[in-house]
């Protein structure tokens, strides 16, 4: 998924004094805004934005980052138009929005670049731009953002805005893999399961997958769930299966994620013998399923 991102550097602050040799209090960090000091201002903005050592205030936070970032912070500038983006202490305006991204972004700020990636993305506050999605998710990608990383290795794979490249997506997908990104991981297993710019392997897949599962994401769940039922990279196993399958039809209610787990515990019935839909799976049958799974194991 491709979405916004806060900037998140700064101090830490505290509500009493500081008890270690980086903390300060959030009253030195207001001193200090009050007295011109950039850096407290985009601090200060911060404290106010997540409600650390004050009370959560979007309105008092818009007011400290646009006073950084009239001295040039450029996190300062970015987070401004995640603000507007959100319409957090500001009115919600996606063109004023990009144009804070857009300062930001050409000011050299990866965060910013990708977030003016993402507008050109999905057309948010500017024309949808798959070209110039490419173009900036580049420019933060060289930087080592991992976000822009998996970004651009989608549009590679997807043909959008760049030449359609499995090489080149599966490149991407890796630098962000190894920076612990979980949708650039989940990716990759794609790229490995498919044999799409990487060569063919199935257990591979099946690990990275099953790592993301563990980790609570429902996409990995998804798959490492349908490997396990198809005995892809893994034995076939329908008990573990249908447990994966299982949490994520009950997590998400509705979507492809929720649809794609019914259908394949439908088949994991079919294949055991019980013929009713599970939306209408009722608890003897449940059993049924149960049991069958067990002497298939």
């Amino acid at each position: 998924m491709r979405t916004w991102v806060l900037s998140f550097i700064g101090l830490v602050l505290t509500i009493s004094a500081a008890t270690r040799g980086d903390a300060i209090s959030v009253d030195e960090v207001r001193a200090k805004a009050e007295h011109g000091d950039a850096k407290a201002q985009f601090d200060l903005g911060m404290a106010f934005y997540q409600g650390d050592g004050v009370r959560q205030n979007y309105r008092e936070a818009a007011k400290w980052f646009e006073k950084a970032a009239d001295q040039g912070i450029t996190d300062a500038i970015n987070n401004m138009g995640l603000l507007y983006s959100k319409g957090q202490g500001v009115g919600r305006d996606f063109r004023k929005s990009f144009e804070w991204y857009k300062r930001a972004a050409e000011a050299g700020n990866a965060t910013a670049q990708y977030n003016v990636g993402v507008s050109y993305d999905f057309g948010r506050g500017v024309s949808q731009d798959y070209h110039e999605a490419a173009r900036w998710y580049e420019k933060a990608a060289l930087q080592g953002d991992p976000d822009a990383q998996n970004s651009l290795g989608s549009l590679y794979q997807s043909g959008q805005g760049v030449g359609q490249n499995d090489g080149k997506a599966a490149e991407w997908y890796r630098k962000s893999a190894d920076q612990g990104k979980p949708d650039a991981i989940i990716n990759l297993a794609y790229m490995y399961l498919m044999g799409r710019g990487v060569e063919k392997n199935e257990a591979k897949a099946f690990e990275l997958n099953l790592k993301m599962a563990k980790a609570g994401h429902l996409r990995a769940m998804l798959n490492a769930g349908l490997q396990l039922r198809d005995g892809q990279g893994t034995p076939q196993n329908y008990e573990e299966a249908w447990d994966l399958l299982n949490q994520v039809r009950m997590t998400v209610r509705e979507g492809p994620l929720h649809w794609k787990a019914v259908a394949a515990l439908d088949q994991i019935k079919t294949d055991l013998g019980v013929d009713r839909s599970i939306g209408r799976l009722d608890y003897p049958e449940w059993q049924v399923v149960q049991r069958n799974i067990r002497q298939k194991h």
